[in-house]
């Protein structure tokens, strides 16, 4: 009997050794969680690096209505510095905050496009190195620097930029396919391989329009407050209702240069649907036609459902390719009722949209080649063609690519052309 309770006790002793234990951890309060990081070229040195820090407490609305506790206040803090590396500029950040800055929960990262066109592998290298960077978070590209527009960006809908933003391009890619999704691993991806190049969202701000009495302050000028501040200074102590929300402008293509990896050209929303189908990463979104037998009327037709392949063929140093697209759509509004809805109005539009959609892929895949970045990962395909991987480099896909012949066959079925329900008729 003593013997058998001698086991339990050092098994028990066993046991708990080896249990995970909470050596090293960090409490939620002592972290400040970098929501948003910003990457721009840096003055005094190689990079300036941007952190919007969420502010949790300050993030619930106030009785009063929208805005951060106690009305208005902001739900985040935007610090900045420059450093040689990434880690280095959060180093220096890291000595000025109260809590410890930590990028464990971060959404989005922000490029600034002067450092994109220069090279991006500096900051590449970090996501796949340091392990406390998420590779789900997604990259974009902000025209012009990445700190304007992570202190600018707002929202009315969301209290932290963070979540408006995600949600922004989450919602955008699914519903127009005018904007890629892309995260650190899939630029990562791009990046690493000689079959592909990376893409992400073209981001921009827009000022929303403004409401009620301050579209009257606005065209009548600064007006004195009771404080004595004038309208346009009030907005600078951080109660500005009409701060620019984001634009989204189309995407960035990068191809690698060297040892660089450059941001080397834009494209635009158009142009961006158009890749995401030749990618076969598009899910739906519309296009404007015009009204066959009226062509001063369009009309708009929303597609439901997407197939794209690409069928290649090599021939020594050429490559062709056709790219099979199929479509489902209906025309679901018209700048006029005065059309016949009809089996010949349904062929017109069908051939319409076939056409402009040949054209809008064809000008798009020529303006892709005259970058050299291929985002679409057709090199993914022409690869299986070669039996070893040293033909396959020998091959030089990155030069190739400049020369690929394409054609494109597109079909597009059209379920409806008419009404979903009937509209009243006038007497």
């Amino acid at each position: 009997m003593k013997v058998a309770r001698w086991q339990e006790v050092v098994a028990l002793v066993i046991l708990l050794a080896l249990l995970p234990g909470c050596y090293g951890r960090r409490e939620l309060e002592e972290l400040s969680l970098v929501s948003l990081l910003g990457v721009d070229k840096g003055q005094s040195e190689r990079l300036l690096v941007t952190v919007v820090i969420a502010v949790p407490r300050k993030a619930r609305p106030s009785p009063g209505g929208a805005g951060g506790e106690g009305g208005g206040t902001e739900a985040t803090v935007v610090l900045s510095a420059e450093a040689n590396d990434i880690l280095g500029a959060l180093s220096k950040i890291d000595r000025i905050s109260a809590r410890h800055v930590t990028t464990m929960h971060t959404q989005v990262v922000v490029i600034g496009e002067e450092l994109a066109r220069d090279n991006v592998a500096p900051l590449v290298d970090v996501f796949s190195r340091q392990l406390e960077f998420r590779h789900n978070t997604l990259v974009a590209v902000a025209k012009g620097k990445a700190v304007d527009f992570l202190k600018k960006v707002r929202s009315i809908e969301e209290p932290e930029p963070s979540s408006y933003l995600v949600k922004l391009l989450i919602n955008i890619h699914r519903e127009q396919g005018t904007v890629p999704l892309v995260t650190v691993h899939e630029f990562l991806i791009g990046y690493s391989t000689l079959e592909s190049d990376p893409w992400a969202p073209y981001l921009g701000l827009a000022a929303p329009a403004l409401e009620g009495e301050e579209v009257k302050r606005e065209q009548a000028g600064p007006e004195k407050a009771e404080d004595g501040r004038t309208d346009v200074e009030g907005k600078e102590q951080g109660k500005d209702t009409t701060r620019p929300s984001v634009a989204v402008l189309g995407s960035a293509v990068f191809r690698k240069v060297g040892d660089s990896q450059k941001m080397v050209g834009t494209l635009n929303s158009e142009e961006t649907m158009a890749t995401s189908m030749l990618k076969g990463d598009f899910i739906r979104g519309h296009v404007h036609v015009a009204i066959p037998g009226d062509p001063q009327e369009t009309g708009v037709l929303m597609f439901h459902h997407f197939s794209g392949t690409p069928k290649v063929r090599v021939e020594g140093n050429r490559v062709s390719v056709q790219f099979k697209i199929r479509l489902t759509a209906s025309l679901v509004e018209t700048s006029t009722r005065r059309i016949d809805v009809s089996p010949e109005l349904q062929r017109g539009l069908v051939y319409t949209a076939e056409d402009q959609l040949e054209r809008l892929l064809a000008s798009t895949f020529e303006k892709l080649k005259s970058t050299g970045a291929d985002v679409i990962d057709l090199g993914m395909t022409v690869h299986r063609s070669f039996r070893t991987w040293p033909e396959w480099q020998a091959f030089n896909w990155p030069e190739r690519f400049r020369d690929v012949n394409a054609t494109f066959d597109v079909k597009v079925h059209i379920f409806t052309s008419g009404f979903t329900f009937r509209p009243p008729e006038p007497r």
